[in-house]
């Protein structure tokens, strides 16, 4: 840090000379712009050079038993290229088909060069150039779409394979969605806030992390809760879940679909109302868990208990995700 002081150049103009090894080390010119912020308590001057410099980041590594690994680390740290290189011989068929397998699960990668030894992989779309907001929504609306499902199968208490397998299936969408939406909030923390280009707010940018996470999570939720019922459709009982716990179940999802479907709303309004509302119908929740406990208490020593036990559990995940949410929303 240096002190310089102002000098008043004619009626209207001041100016301030700058450091020497400050100029050199940003290879600085007479006449080159400088970019001059103001915060609250200071005044920053930048150079806007430096946001305008975009040299591609190419990761190597070889190709071992570690490949998925590090192409997903490398796609989620943010870099542009990939070189895969096998450092004992030649890539093999198998392992090409196993390299586009990985890459069928992260959003713009390709693969444009390739040889007997080598596959370059290139990450296509620049995800900074795309609304987060709305790729946070996207990512809510396909989480949502399994909440209808299990919706539909508690309401007929049986359990259709197709559905269910569904449900687990688009769990590779979710994932996919959110890798990419992981590797847009990246470049976005990496925009220097000095220089005025980041449009969004870095705590916003925690919060959008946090939320993709929450996401995700959500995901995660409605697979267990898919896979349980699988299992339970296969042990061979009438129904799906015995009366009145199957009934529990559908009431208790409806809510928390309710929270989701205001929580979503919240999100593309901004509406604090709605938030405030479904944290204060949480407290409905309580009543609705308590009725689920019981009932599971007085199931006795049924072998299909601790599936009981998993979706419910999943269940009350689900509910209080959609609180987590509102709590991100401004």
């Amino acid at each position: 840090m240096e002190y310089r002081k102002i000098q008043k150049l004619g009626q209207n103009s001041f100016a301030i000379s700058l450091p020497k090894k400050w100029i050199a080390q940003n290879a600085l010119i007479p006449g080159d712009p400088l970019l001059i912020r103001e915060s609250k308590l200071d005044l920053i001057i930048s150079n806007p050079k430096l946001a305008g410099e975009n040299n591609p980041q190419v990761t190597t590594f070889p190709f071992d038993e570690n490949i998925r690994r590090n192409i997903t680390m490398a796609y989620l740290m943010g870099a542009q290229q990939i070189l895969v290189k096998k450092e004992d011989g030649h890539i093999s068929a198998e392992d090409r088909r196993e390299t586009k397998l990985i890459l069928e699960s992260l959003v713009g990668t390709q693969i444009v060069a390739e040889d007997a030894s080598y596959i370059t992989i290139d990450f296509l779309v620049d995800m900074n150039r795309e609304d987060l907001v709305q790729r946070i929504r996207q990512l809510y609306t396909l989480v949502m779409s399994g909440f209808e499902n299990l919706q539909s199968i508690f309401a007929q208490n049986r359990a259709p394979t197709d559905i269910l397998n569904n449900i687990i299936a688009r769990d590779l969408d979710v994932n996919n969605l959110y890798f990419s939406i992981v590797r847009q909030i990246r470049g976005l923390a990496k925009e220097s806030p000095l220089l005025g280009k980041l449009k969004t707010p870095l705590y916003k940018i925690v919060d959008y992390r946090l939320m993709a996470h929450i996401l995700e999570n959500l995901g995660d939720c409605c697979v267990n809760i898919a896979r349980e019922l699988l299992r339970l459709s296969q042990s061979g009982t009438t129904k799906l879940i015995p009366q009145p716990l199957g009934e529990s179940f559908q009431s208790y999802l409806e809510s928390a679909i309710h929270a989701h479907q205001q929580t979503q709303t919240a999100l593309i309004q901004t509406n604090s109302k709605i938030i405030q509302e479904v944290i204060r119908h949480a407290q409905d929740e309580i009543g609705l868990r308590m009725e689920v406990d019981q009932l599971l208490n007085t199931m006795g020593g049924r072998s299909e208990n601790t599936s009981y036990f998993i979706v419910f559990t999943n269940l009350q995940q689900i509910y209080q995700y959609a609180i987590d949410i509102c709590n991100l929303i401004e």
